[in-house]
């Protein structure tokens, strides 16, 4: 009697997208992708969900869109490094077919001043100016489902910078980005979407164009507001426009030299500089009222240490003491953090987490202050792991 053959077991469609989305080795998914044809499209939606166009690769890209162009529908995280005046026309048309063929995206970033200097531009060094967008990307952008998008170095009409405050929900702005005036009128808002803005210290008549009175609908469903250095003019208006809805305020010192440590014949000192403690004291001072910012769940502060990792605290003490007594007011006090970037692993950070602990007693002892650190990497200029201080 011959014994009756038993079927392998076979896990459910389901269990075998779950795993392989546990996956987080890129080397491990394409090994993955080979190992059967019913593993290959789960295994490209996650290895093609972000795409990378730069000038030297858009001739490699085009070419896998046109032979699998499936793949194309996989993108939905779309960064672009190729807004150089100087491409040349088979890149360009390389381009355009990419942007043809790319349909899905819902995170874009554009960035226009990739390989244009070095990470670290030495103090002194002439900015570079920003790039226009080129009509082909405006036209793109306006044909996706777009959840988020970042614009570094770039120029934009005033007439696209409306529309995207008023159908994409999540928006930043850095590294001297500028709104042109186009003439345009704003978009009407019917229905309040931008819930995330981030705004660089550096970005020039974007920040003014946000607070106009035309404009201010656009911030009442702002849920998280972040400032790159908060001593523009325009800082607290923005603050008070979004303060029905404002859940988290993020301070993020990341200017070079950074809020703290301005430069002097060419080194970044460890005294702080009064004009912009002053400035940054007047736009926290909008926290004192609790009423006016009922949402207020977390404030931010992320900065950068000097090179050699000194730190002085002392013109910190008002600002911490203002921080303390206003956010104690609240029926529910928000969290604190204050979280650390140093270019050196043993940066001699002890005293100024001291001080802020002896400054805001009550929000340490209540388990709302929270200190984190990170060291950057100077050879690769990533960032370590946080870890609490």
């Amino acid at each position: 009697m011959s014994t009756p053959s038993v079927s392998p077991p076979v896990l459910p469609p389901e269990l075998i997208t779950a795993i392989i989305y546990e996956v987080d080795d890129v080397e491990s998914l394409k090994l993955c992708s080979l190992v059967a044809s019913s593993l290959r499209s789960r295994c490209q939606r996650i290895l093609y969900s972000t795409l990378t166009i730069r000038m030297d690769n858009c001739a490699a890209l085009c070419k896998l869109l046109a032979e699998s162009s499936h793949i194309a529908d996989y993108v939905t995280n779309l960064v672009i490094r190729t807004l150089y005046p100087t491409m040349r026309e088979p890149d360009l048309e390389n381009f355009r077919q990419i942007l043809v063929k790319v349909r899905n995206v819902r995170r874009c970033t554009l960035d226009g001043q990739w390989n244009r200097f070095p990470m670290h531009v030495p103090i002194g060094h002439p900015v570079v100016p920003p790039v226009d967008i080129p009509p082909l990307v405006l036209d793109f952008l306006v044909r996706q489902p777009l959840r988020y998008l970042s614009l570094s170095c770039v120029r934009i009409p005033t007439s696209m910078l409306g529309r995207f405050l008023t159908t994409v929900p999540e928006l930043s702005f850095s590294s001297d980005s500028v709104a042109v005036q186009d003439g345009v009128p704003p978009t009407a808002v019917q229905t309040p979407v931008l819930h995330s803005l981030f705004l660089s210290s550096t970005v020039k008549d974007v920040g003014p164009y946000v607070v106009q009175p035309q404009n201010m609908r656009c911030l009442c469903a702002l849920r998280h507001l972040s400032f790159q250095t908060p001593g523009n003019g325009w800082a607290a208006e923005l603050i008070q426009a979004a303060s029905r809805t404002l859940q988290h305020l993020h301070f993020s010192c990341r200017e070079h030299p950074p809020l703290n440590l301005p430069a002097s014949d060419g080194f970044r000192t460890t005294t702080a500089r009064p004009a912009v403690i002053s400035q940054t004291t007047n736009v926290l001072s909008s926290l004192v009222f609790p009423e006016t910012l009922p949402a207020l769940a977390e404030v931010q502060i992320e900065q950068f240490f000097a090179d050699n990792g000194i730190f002085d605290p002392t013109p910190y003490i008002s600002l911490i003491a203002l921080l303390e007594a206003s956010l104690a007011s609240y029926s529910t006090p928000p969290r604190i953090r204050w979280f650390l970037v140093m270019y050196d692993q043993d940066a001699q950070y002890t005293d100024f987490v001291d001080a802020v602990r002896r400054g805001m007693p009550k929000a340490d002892s209540e388990g709302r202050l929270i200190m984190e650190a990170c060291a950057i990497v100077a050879s690769r200029g990533k960032l370590n792991k946080r870890f609490r201080i």
